[in-house]
């Protein structure tokens, strides 16, 4: 799990921030794609796991350890990689994020513990309502920018193509370490010297 988390804080943000440098973004572009790399995993990682089969404990422990680390860690990243291109208000940034993630998620804990058996017998449909809401958001945010994409069409079209690179250069970063991991693992101890 703190393997999970370094990746998070470390290995995303690295990534973003070669992806600014090699490719030479716009400005805001660039900001974003440090952002997206600087902010913790989300509730969709989550869902998928879970629709996945994958260890949505996991999952969920990792996402909870950087939603809480978020308030720091994402807006000195930010900071540190963006604070030349743009200027960051890492005060904001971090009242922002407690306000939006760190209080559900301790929200959705209370809940689990106060009302355990009725969270029990709905949680075989929260993982369709989590990506529902998921959906909802992008389809309310989408239309009011319509404006923002007519003008910027090209600019926001190469922003989510560098952020699935960003996340996929990840998720094969992150498969090619469990694998080498678990070979090296695997691998019979050598001779003794001197045998």
């Amino acid at each position: 799990m703190l393997l999970g988390v370094l990746a998070q804080y470390v290995i995303m943000p690295l990534i973003a921030l070669a992806l600014v440098k090699i490719l030479n973004l716009p400005e805001a572009v660039a900001v974003g794609i440090i952002l997206v790399g600087s902010a913790p995993g989300g509730t969709s990682s989550n869902v998928i796991s879970y629709l996945a089969k994958a260890d949505v404990a996991l999952s969920v422990t990792m996402t909870a350890v950087s939603t809480l680390l978020a308030p720091i860690m994402t807006p000195l990243l930010v900071q540190w990689m963006a604070g030349t291109i743009m200027d960051i208000d890492g005060g904001a940034m971090a009242i922002s994020i407690v306000k939006t993630v760190v209080v559900p998620v301790l929200g959705g804990l209370l809940l689990r513990l106060i009302l355990p058996r009725v969270i029990d017998k709905i949680l075989p449909v929260l993982p369709w309502v989590s990506t529902f809401g998921i959906c909802a958001v992008v389809i309310g945010v989408v239309p009011g920018s319509s404006q923002a994409f007519a003008t910027a069409g090209a600019v926001i079209f190469a922003a989510v193509i560098f952020s699935v690179w960003h996340n996929l250069s990840g998720a094969f970063l992150s498969m090619f370490y469990r694998r080498t991991a678990e070979h090296t693992a695997t691998e019979p101890a050598g001779e003794p010297a001197g045998a």
